[in-house]
């Protein structure tokens, strides 16, 4: 009877330990499509953290879809890809939390949109994203690979968008955009490439947000490229306005 409690005493033990440990995990998932809605089929999909590490890592399912376990916190980025640089740019999620379990969808195709940021200035509209967008295409019709591209003393391979070519969504609504504003953005060696300030407005009810989760499409009207990416944008406490 002894040794059946001290059995019995163990495996509540033990599963009172996996319970704890699943309180600290949560489940990063969701489904990777090209634009027309196909799946993607053996994309990677990865977390990253600090030093752009892979920290968690899997691949698509014969239905697009993926599932990562993942320790609570925020992570640098997400992203997914399939046939990098020779069909398709990668997809990315910026500044991912993940305290509790995230559904994140993704489209790719031939036109990247990275280093996604957001800020704001004093005033009632002053809500600015931003972001380096880049096409393969035009990697491709320089005749120089990307790595030759980014040795260049101007980086030029930047979709041309207007207003009609951006499309933002925040918190799953489609917000109006003011402006488009092509920039060049240089490094410390003098090299440059180009960037865009996109100036949407914030949806009604934004104040009471811990993140915006802000999901930019591109379309290349020159090439017909398309692009998505996405930012959970942590609000400001000290923002009031």
């Amino acid at each position: 009877m002894k040794n059946l409690i001290h059995v019995v005493s163990i495996l509540l033990m033990f599963s009172g330990f996996i319970a704890a440990q699943d309180d600290e995990t949560v489940r990063v998932y969701g489904k990777v499509t090209y634009f027309n809605g196909e799946p993607v089929v053996n994309a990677i999909a990865q977390l990253r953290g600090e030093g752009f590490a892979t920290i968690y890592g899997t691949k698509t399912n014969s239905r697009g879809e993926y599932e990562l376990k993942v320790e609570k916190g925020r992570y640098l980025a997400f992203v997914t890809v399939k046939d990098y640089a020779t069909k398709n740019l990668e997809y990315w999620a910026w500044n991912v939390p993940a305290y509790k379990d995230l559904e994140i969808n993704a489209k790719i195709d031939s036109l990247e949109i990275y280093g996604i940021n957001a800020f704001t200035v004093p005033g009632p509209s002053n809500f600015y994203v931003y972001f380096r967008p880049m096409s393969l295409k035009k990697v491709q019709a320089s005749g120089m690979s990307r790595e030759e591209q980014e040795k260049q003393p101007l980086i030029d391979i930047a979709p041309n968008l207007t207003v009609e070519d951006v499309e933002i969504r925040i918190n799953g609504e489609a917000v109006k955009i003011l402006d488009v504003t092509k920039v060049k953005e240089f490094s410390s060696d003098g090299r440059a490439i180009y960037a865009y300030f996109v100036q949407p407005v914030l949806p009604d009810g934004w104040q009471t947000s811990e993140y915006l989760h802000i999901l930019i499409t591109l379309t290349d009207s020159e090439t017909n490229e398309k692009g998505e990416s996405s930012l959970y944008w942590e609000v400001p406490k000290y923002m009031t306005w």
